[in-house]
């Protein structure tokens, strides 16, 4: 449910992602859940992959919030 309303609100933000940034904003901080990290079941191959996956989310997601900012700011 929750992964279906965040992909409607990224291609909502996709159209023009400055004006719409607290979506982006929103959906930031799911991405560093350390609730991941607390499963006993977690292999380390599992661990590198989520790892690797945020990463790749946070630097677009970092790169819009910090257009915006920019925006704001000037």
């Amino acid at each position: 449910m929750i992964t279906g309303t965040f992909t409607i609100g990224y291609s909502i933000a996709a159209l023009d992602s400055l004006w719409h940034c607290p979506l982006v904003l929103g959906g930031l901080p799911g991405r560093a859940s350390p609730s991941r990290f607390c499963q006993s079941n977690l292999t380390p191959g599992a661990g590198i992959t989520t790892v690797t996956k945020d990463l790749v989310r946070w630097i677009p997601l970092g790169l819009i919030l910090l257009a915006a900012f920019r925006q704001i700011v000037s």
